[in-house]
């Protein structure tokens, strides 16, 4: 019975980690408008499989967005929300879907690492590429979208969120470029 008292504790301290890792993330990127995403998933990957992560992320990100949605309602651009908005939404499903379709795939390979073989699943790897690539993306200095439409850049930007997560860097440089 020890044991599983110390595993009920183990549970609870997982619990009580991710609730503040999404409350502190959500309150440090609210002015940025972006990086929840960025932070939540690799502290959520840690604690669960990627699939369940990203699942996560995306349940604090949409409850972060209605948050922020009742504290600025009175500002918010109707126009700019349905081109942009409207768009992201049918990108993020789109995205959620190869997400869905590239979990059949299962595992991409096997690493040995300090003798113990670690599974890389497709989904692992496409997730770390893109976290990486948004990594270098976001030091690009000047990063002009003009020629791109607020449509277009929201299904974009949603696309990636439902595939990976990340969208915010996305969506900061689609708008903040119009």
């Amino acid at each position: 019975t020890i044991l599983a008292i110390l595993e009920y504790i183990w549970i609870m301290i997982e619990g009580i980690s991710i609730f503040l890792i999404s409350l502190t993330t959500a309150v440090l990127t609210y002015y940025s408008g972006f990086g929840l995403g960025t932070l939540l998933l690799p502290a959520f990957a840690l604690f669960v499989p990627l699939e369940l992560a990203i699942a996560m992320t995306a349940l604090v990100h949409f409850s972060n967005n209605i948050l922020k949605v009742f504290l600025v309602y009175a500002t918010i651009d109707r126009k700019l929300l349905l081109r942009f908005g409207g768009a992201a939404l049918i990108g993020s499903a789109l995205g959620a879907l190869l997400l869905r379709l590239i979990d059949d795939f299962g595992v991409c390979y096997h690493l040995t690492f300090f003798e113990k073989t670690h599974e890389v699943s497709y989904i692992g790897l496409i997730v770390g590429v893109l976290m990486l690539l948004f990594a270098v993306v976001e030091y690009i200095p000047k990063l002009s979208l003009k020629s791109i439409s607020l449509t277009l850049g929201g299904l974009i930007s949603g696309f990636f969120g439902g595939l990976s997560g990340h969208q915010g860097a996305l969506r900061a440089a689609f708008l903040s470029s119009q």
